[in-house]
Parts: structure tokens; C-alpha cells; sequence
């Protein structure tokens, strides 16, 4: 039971399984929660009134919704709750783009004339050497152990990254980085090795 006030209100307890615990444990009496309001108010003013517990996240997010053809931007989600942060992550949160850069990575190689669609790429372990510094990166997959070999197709859109990572070899870190800026990526784009999976970091309106 709520107290609002001049009313009263419930929650039902069907309405708040996805707490995974009893309402009472979550918000104890005398807690202050965040409520929706029922579509229909009752006739009569004595009748509680029937509420949605609102849940309070503790991660923030964002969203950004484009027309591929026009790219006009036709929603924009950039947190939460204005009340809870001013930051406007659709604009200002860099992450890095993960396997989002694979498409251009390829494309690079297909480009340069360094792979084409029928080559074969193959996903076996695979370490690098920098030649600066000498220490040893070695890339792995998202899944446990490697495919073998794999069509140029077939790596692409499983996101292999021993592939990736071979086609960005292939084609040279530069020219990876040229394609991302003549697409328009409003950033400098480093050149370095990781780069084929993803380590560029961009906003999501970006």
C-alpha cells in the first residue's frame, strides 16, 4: 500500500516479478518509490488506485535511430532521466565500435585486391608481434576454439576475428583507417593492429 496523499494506492504483486524478490524486501516501509499511474481512475475517490512500480535503472544507455537513406536522425535517446545527468551520451559517450568496423575491414581488403569473395580465410590461433615494443598480441574469438577454414563470406558474418584481423593485415592498418575517414568517421582513426576489431572509439550518433 501507498500513500498518496489525498488517495491511496496498491501495487499488485503479478506486476512486480522482474524484482526476482518480494516487493516488501525491495522497498521497505517508508521507502520512497517511482510509480505510474493506472490509464483508468477509479469512479469512486475511496478506491485505491491500482499502480506500476517503475523500476530505477543503474546503468544508463542510448539510442539513435537514422534513415540509412537520407541519414536524417528520426529519434534520439541520450539517457535515462534528464533529472539524473545532463549528459547526452548519443552525443558525447565514446565507446569503442567493437564489431561494428568489420564490414569496412573487409571491405579494405576487397579494395586493396588483397582478398576477394571467394578467398579463404582461416580461424586458427594466430599471435602478433609488436615491433615496438616487442610483446605478443593474440586476438581470440567470442566463442571457444577456432572454425578452421571458412568462406570470405561465411567469416564475415559469423564476426570472426582471426579473420578480421588477417584481412586488416592484408590490406594494411592505413588503408582501413582511410576507408573509416572517407566515410565520414569524425575522428582520428588510429593505426594500430586492434583496430580490426573495433578499439576506435566513436559516440553512437557518430
Amino acid at each position: 500500500t501507498l500513500d498518496l496523499g489525498d488517495r491511496t494506492g496498491i501495487i499488485r504483486a503479478k506486476t512486480t516479478r522482474w524484482l526476482r524478490t518480494p516487493l516488501a524486501t525491495a522497498a521497505p516501509m517508508g521507502a520512497v518509490v517511482d510509480v505510474r499511474l493506472p490509464m483508468r481512475m477509479p469512479l469512486s475517490a475511496d478506491a485505491p488506485l491500482e499502480l506500476e512500480l517503475i523500476p530505477r535503472p543503474v546503468v544508463e544507455g542510448a539510442v539513435v535511430a537514422m534513415d540509412p537513406r537520407s541519414r536524417e536522425v528520426l529519434a534520439m535517446v541520450g539517457g535515462i532521466d534528464p533529472a539524473r545527468g545532463t549528459l547526452n551520451r548519443a552525443t558525447r559517450a565514446r565507446r569503442p565500435i567493437g564489431s561494428t568496423v568489420k564490414p569496412f575491414v573487409f571491405a579494405a581488403a576487397l579494395a586493396t585486391g588483397a582478398l576477394t569473395v571467394d578467398s579463404v580465410m582461416v580461424d586458427t590461433p594466430v599471435s602478433y608481434i609488436d615491433p615496438w615494443s616487442g610483446s605478443s598480441w593474440t586476438p581470440a574469438n567470442w566463442y571457444p576454439g577456432h572454425r578452421g577454414a571458412l568462406p570470405f563470406p561465411e567469416a564475415l558474418a559469423r564476426s570472426v576475428k582471426t579473420a578480421s584481423v588477417t584481412a586488416a593485415f592484408l590490406a594494411g592498418t592505413d588503408t582501413v583507417a582511410a576507408l573509416l575517414e572517407g566515410m565520414g568517421v569524425p575522428a582520428d582513426v588510429p593505426r594500430v593492429p586492434s583496430l580490426a576489431l573495433g578499439t576506435l572509439e566513436l559516440t553512437p550518433l557518430d
